[in-house]
């Protein structure tokens, strides 16, 4: 999978896309994908020193274990496309009747949420929806992210959700000024003999280096659409 994304960034570089395909922005785009490759090549082979309905997964034990609605509308703040939802299925009947939740993995759970969809959408039989508009409204509020849709948070005082792309810069950012600057806490986090972060780190740094082409493929691939 890595090597055919990576044939997908080095092709995009004789036809990339429109917003950088003249002058110095063709310049910048081809000279960063190299020296992206580069850089993945590198770490990885060095240690790391009318209705639509969806079950919506990972709520998180708290919210499955408090059980009342007023806790769930309180964690779906931070979700605003699935705050915004119509309505979900619940353990009994009536407008007050709990959530219903189930626990497939520990820590998390599920549950089905449903969503209205918009007046007017639908061109199937009597102005129905068809399933690829239902597909497509899901899409529009979710996030293509390692396989999967997913709907992500916004924290104040952002106004939408931090793109995954962004999210993996900040944390990457970090752990590189950390290691330049600061190499001998660096050290002590990753000796795996004293420290209790140096396995995570190790897992995180090998997750990067096997998704962050796939993602930036993809939203090379997004921008340009």
């Amino acid at each position: 999978m890595r090597h055919r994304t990576s044939e997908r960034l080095r092709a995009s570089r004789s036809d990339p896309p429109a917003r950088v395909n003249t002058g110095s922005r063709r310049k910048t785009y081809s000279a960063a994908l190299e020296q992206a490759q580069q850089l993945f090549q590198a770490a990885a082979v060095v240690d790391p020193a009318t209705r639509l309905s969806a079950y919506v997964y990972n709520i998180p034990d708290r919210v499955i274990d408090a059980g009342t609605r007023e806790v769930l509308a309180d964690f779906l703040t931070s979700y605003p496309a699935v705050a915004r939802h119509e309505s979900y299925v619940t353990t009994g009947a009536g407008l007050e009747a709990p959530p219903e939740y189930s626990r497939r993995v520990p820590g998390r759970g599920e549950m089905t949420i449903n969503w209205q969809m918009p007046q007017g959408a639908g061109t199937g039989f009597d102005g129905l929806a068809t399933g690829a508009e239902r597909t497509a409204y899901l899409r529009a509020m979710t996030r293509s992210y390692a396989g999967d849709r997913y709907f992500l948070p916004v924290h104040p005082p952002m106004k939408r959700e931090l793109h995954p792309l962004m999210a993996w810069w900040a944390v990457l950012y970090a752990l590189s000024m950390l290691s330049r600057y600061q190499p001998a806490d660096w050290g002590t986090l990753i000796s795996v003999d004293n420290s209790q972060h140096a396995v995570p780190i190790e897992r995180l740094l090998e997750r990067a280096i096997n998704h962050l082409p796939v993602l930036i493929a993809d939203t090379i691939a997004e921008v340009s659409a």
